[in-house]
């Protein structure tokens, strides 16, 4: 897998498709272009790497690509989904061995994947409504974990502090079945998802997920407020007041149960809003 297939975002569909090693695919409705290339459960035949002006992140084997653009803006791609490739599951839920050896080498590619984008320059983001929490008090553990931090209701949504590394312990005690990483860096997002099956013994094995999804600022502001009320402007900017109002709510309850606040973490405007002072 020496190709690579190199994309960013407001790139022309067009242009990804002429210079790929690999067949993608296209479609579209309603003036969206949709583009994939790829198939389930094998590794695509090309390294992905996702281009900017100062760093590129070459992402581990990828099995599916997919990506948007809106046709008639024709500003190029505003969205990319990665569906990375995982090691095969072991055949039978009572292979212990092998579903211990299954979950290490999972984590260790989440963390070489979280360390590649930490390493071009995109930045932790915590989303407006949410508590400025960090390291383990980011984490959402099952409840008999000795070594769990802060709990709460939705933890699990708030997303993972990318600079903590979760340890073996850590990995195999999360409480979910969904984990979350975010980024942002000049408006753009990067999400992290991995999706964990049961593993009940009384449960069929279901195979597990791990996707990033890339998005412009445009793009990246319509999942962070809503669908369009009104003027779209006016209903953003209302909304980031909405949400830093309930993450000030969130924060209180943290603070009581005794988790730490990162009172210095500098907020982003996406889509064009404006933040509040801080001062306020």
């Amino acid at each position: 897998m020496n190709q690579s297939l190199s994309i960013a975002i407001g790139q022309q569909g067009s242009e990804v498709v002429r210079s790929s090693p690999v067949s993608i695919n296209r479609s579209g409705v309603n003036g969206l272009r949709m583009y994939d290339a790829g198939t389930a459960n094998e590794v695509l035949g090309a390294t992905v790497v996702l281009k900017d002006d100062y760093h590129t992140i070459t992402f581990p084997p990828v099995e599916h690509l997919a990506f948007y653009e809106e046709g008639s803006a024709g500003e190029g791609v505003d969205e990319i989904e990665l569906d990375l490739w995982l090691p095969a599951q072991p055949e039978s839920r009572t292979d212990v061995r092998g579903w211990s050896e299954y979950d290490e080498a999972v984590r260790k590619l989440v963390q070489d994947t979280i360390n590649r984008i930490n390493g071009a320059g995109w930045r932790r983001w915590i989303r407006f409504s949410h508590p400025r929490l960090s390291g383990r008090d980011t984490i959402a553990f099952v409840s008999d974990y000795q070594n769990r931090g802060y709990s709460a209701q939705w933890q699990e949504s708030w997303g993972i502090d990318p600079s903590y590394q979760m340890t073996r312990e850590d990995w195999v005690s999360l409480s979910k079945s969904v984990s979350r990483w975010y980024w942002i860096k000049n408006g753009a997002t990067i999400v992290l998802c991995y999706r964990r099956d049961a593993r009940s013994p009384e449960m069929p094995i279901v195979f597990d997920e791990l996707s990033v999804t890339i998005k412009s600022a445009d793009a990246a502001s319509g999942s962070f407020y809503g669908p369009t009320k009104g003027d779209w402007k006016t209903y953003k900017q209302s909304e980031v007041t909405r949400k830093l109002a309930a993450r000030k709510k969130s924060e209180e309850a943290a603070k009581a149960a005794g988790a730490k606040i990162l009172e210095d973490y500098k907020d982003y405007p996406v889509g064009g809003v404006r933040l509040p002072d801080p001062e306020q």
